[in-house]
This record gives structure tokens, C-alpha cells and sequence, in this order.
């Protein structure tokens, strides 16, 4: 997702013609717009299956924070990018 941010940004700016312009803006947007809802979605529900779900699978995990599963969805998303 986040390689993706960076690739539509890089082909805005590279564009030639005012049609590729508003192509790429408007694939900025729906990128930008799906990386706000998977961060909210993250912020709701992560913390609620880590908690009642992962430490009942594992009870060595500790009990997670908002912060905590928006930083380790952060962290899996720069190791394993999805393309």
C-alpha cells in the first residue's frame, strides 16, 4: 500500500499531458482514500483481535494499544509490500 502512495505520487509528478495529470490524481486519491480506511479499520479492530483473539491463541502476547497494532500493521507492510 505504501509503495503504491509512492509510486502514483512519482508518476503525478512525472506526468506530460493534462489527461495523464488527472489520471494519476485521481488514483492518488483512491490510493490515499484506501490508506485512511485501512488505518481506521486497523485502529478499531486491531487492538480488539489482538486482545481477545491473539492472546487467547498465545497467552505469552501482551495486551496491545491502539498504537501498538497500527505500528506493527506499519512494520509487516514495510517487510512484506504487497504489489
Amino acid at each position: 500500500m505504501l509503495n503504491n502512495v509512492v509510486q502514483n505520487a512519482v508518476a503525478l509528478n512525472n506526468s506530460k499531458s493534462n489527461a495523464e495529470v488527472a489520471v494519476n490524481k485521481n488514483r492518488m486519491v483512491a490510493v490515499v482514500v484506501s490508506l485512511i480506511i485501512v488505518l481506521v479499520v486497523n485502529l478499531v479492530v486491531g487492538p480488539f483481535l489482538w486482545n481477545e483473539v491473539a492472546r487467547k491463541l498465545v497467552p505469552a502476547f501482551g495486551k496491545a494499544r491502539w498504537f501498538d497494532t497500527v505500528a506493527l500493521g506499519l512494520l509487516l507492510e514495510l517487510i512484506m509490500p504487497t504489489n
